[in-house]
């Protein structure tokens, strides 16, 4: 795959996910609740399993650019391997946590209905901000320094950290649409405070698409952790801005 069609496809893949997530809402609520997205059973559903497999496969993309990085002798070789590392770490772990280590698939004994025992993840059962520190930590490589970037000259920040280990612009804008997708939530939240009741014409939708759009946003960043990887992968010619 060349670079141009990787940028294009970075950037489409995730509209595209979300136009097909509302259509198929909008055209069948049934079968979405069904196979798609639905709170109760959503560990084995289609948005579920692509999360996890995005996030396993990130995982495994980024294991060699991590072992190649640290066999250079470049200046500020710990740095991206801090970043790339970090990344291919958290990619294998959050991969992990989506399907409760197993549990999800009854993998640790007998399975039980959600809610009537403790989730075996951290992010559900930890009483640290755990969430917020990965959307934090997220934010930092994907936004923060990609802007820094935009400096390095004046920062004086070293050539190894060119892009693919700062995200691309591409990559940016993919993870941007994820964040910027959650945030649809809080704009119904702002004309029901406590959220619309179920029997509200408005609450169906709601409690049926809008609630669990944290979920939408979970698979859009494992996509595009994926599409991350991916340009570690370009030949070395084509990587973008490669010093």
């Amino acid at each position: 795959m060349t670079k141009r069609i990787l940028d294009w496809v970075t950037v489409a893949l995730p509209v595209a996910l979300l136009a097909l997530l509302v259509t198929t809402y909008l055209i069948d609520p049934r079968f979405y609740l069904t196979y798609v997205l639905e709170f109760s059973q959503r560990e084995t559903q289609v948005v579920e399993i692509i999360t996890f497999a995005c996030l396993l496969l990130a995982g495994l993309l980024l294991v060699a650019p991590t072992f190649r990085l640290l066999r250079s002798n470049d200046r500020g070789k710990w740095l991206t391997i801090g970043i790339v590392g970090s990344l291919c770490l958290a990619g294998f772990f959050v991969a992990g946590e989506e399907i409760d280590w197993g549990d999800s698939y009854g993998l640790w004994g007998d399975e039980a209905p959600k809610g009537d025992a403790p989730a075996l993840n951290l992010h559900n059962s930890s009483p640290l901000p755990i969430k917020s520190v990965g959307n934090l930590y997220l934010a930092g490589i994907f936004f923060g320094l990609p802007a820094l970037w935009a400096f390095r000259g004046k920062l004086n920040l070293p050539a190894v950290l060119a892009p693919p280990v700062v995200p691309s612009i591409p990559v940016v804008i993919a993870m941007g649409i994820a964040f910027g997708w959650r945030f649809l939530k809080n704009v119904y939240r702002m004309f029901y405070e406590e959220g619309p009741r179920p029997d509200d014409p408005a609450g169906s939708f709601y409690w049926g698409f809008i609630e669990q759009i944290n979920e939408h946003k979970e698979m859009l960043i494992a996509v595009a952790l994926v599409f991350y990887a991916l340009y570690h992968h370009l030949p070395r010619q084509h990587a973008p801005e490669q010093a």
